[in-house]
Order: structure tokens, then sequence, then C-alpha cells
């Protein structure tokens, strides 16, 4: 996995910003690494399955900031994809989504979600206190608040990361250049120029990923299908 230290040494490389004295502070490269994950989980959010022990009486259970099985905290909860409850049932008992409102809700095995933030699960039943409650999500990818934190999505699509975070860089040199611009305004253009690129890129590079993550879709000849698949054999 890398870390944000790592991933800001290979958007420095890509922006060509190596000198001892860079043109950016890490601070900024910091931010706009946060900024490129939140854009990312837009598109690829994270999957994560946590495990909420039961109280005794209580059915409401909020999501975000819970630890998942894998260790990694909960943010940004969107859409819950499987209820079990309670765990550890065979078969397992999955519950079916229905209105807190319905006259059958409460009682019954189903849950529904109250959306205002923190997202929160309502349960139908009513726990005695000894059940497990396993909840399927998606959710936000972790931000890195130290360079040491590891970025968990897939080093696969780190390109993703680096072209936006190039992509913002570029377009704050080019503001920052507007308010004082050279005689010439040769630089202004030039940046302009880079940054409308580098927008280009990440948009073209954003669309292969998605057509290549696409569960279904018609191919026309595999090798030619998606070109982060091609191969030689």
């Amino acid at each position: 996995m890398v870390n944000r230290q790592e991933l800001r040494t290979m958007i420095r490389l890509r922006l060509g910003d190596v000198a001892e004295t860079p043109v950016l502070a890490d601070a900024q490269l910091n931010q706009w690494i946060n900024d490129s994950i939140r854009e990312y989980s837009n598109h690829f959010p994270r999957f994560a399955e946590v495990h909420i022990a039961c109280s005794a009486g209580v059915r409401e259970y909020s999501l975000n900031g819970r630890m998942d099985e894998s260790g990694v905290a909960v943010s940004g909860a969107d859409a819950v994809l499987r209820v079990e409850y309670p765990l550890g049932e065979k078969p397992p008992r999955i519950l079916l989504r229905r209105s807190e409102m319905d006259s059958r809700f409460i009682g019954e095995n189903c849950y529904d979600l109250r959306n205002d933030l923190p997202v929160t699960l309502v349960l139908g039943s009513v726990p005695k206190g000894m059940e497990v409650l396993s909840v399927w999500i998606t959710c936000a990818h972790s931000l890195l608040a130290q360079d040491a934190d590891e970025i968990s999505l897939p080093e696969h699509h780190l390109e993703l990361i680096i072209l936006f975070t190039r992509l913002l860089a570029l377009q704050e040199l080019a503001m920052g250049e507007a308010v004082d611009p050279s005689p010439t305004g040769v630089i202004l253009t030039g940046l302009n120029s880079m940054a409308a690129r580098a927008k280009q890129d990440y948009e073209t590079t954003l669309a292969v990923y998605i057509n290549c993550s696409s569960p279904g879709g018609s191919i026309s000849k595999w090798e030619n299908s998606c070109p982060l698949l091609r191969r030689s054999f």
C-alpha cells in the first residue's frame, strides 16, 4: 500500500516540482490529495462490512465512525447493500428494507434507513442485547491525515488520484499567476493550457476506469475491449 508521503512524491515528479525548494508546499498537496480521494469516492466507493453489537431495547444504530471488519473507520456511509440480523444464523437471516412508517415494521425482521447525517439504521425487531448486526455498505475512502497513512483504494487506481491532484495544482498555479501576470502573459497562457490538458487527461482516464469496472456491457473484441486489460499471450 502507498502512504501519503510516497503519493506526494509521485505527484511532485509528475508536476516537475522537485527542486530543493519546491513551488508547492506539502500542506497544499496534502489537501489536494484528500480532495482527490473525495472525488474518487464519488465514482468508486469503498465496500465495507460493519459488525455492531446490539444493546437491549435499542433499535437505532449510526453507521459512520464505526470500525469495519478490516479495521478502517467508516465515513461517508452511502448505500446499504445487505443487512444480516442476528449474525450467525444458518441459513443467514437477511433483512428486507421496509419503511419504519409502515404498520408492519415494529417487531418484524426488517430495517429502514434515516439518511440524515449521520446515516442511521433502524431495526424493526427489538434486540435483547445479545445479538450482532452485520451491515454491508458502500462508503467514502479514508482521508489521509499523516504521512504514514496508507491510501485505501486499489493501487492500480492511484493514477486517478495523481491526475486529479495534478489538475488542482495547475489550476491553483494558473489562478495565482492571473492575479499578478507576467508582462508578456506567456506564463499564464502556458499554465492555462497545461491545466486544460490535465483536465482532459483526468476525464479520459476516469472514463476508461469506469468502463473497465462496469459489471456489464458489450465487448466487440477482447484485445481492444479495455486498454487497461490488454495483454499478450
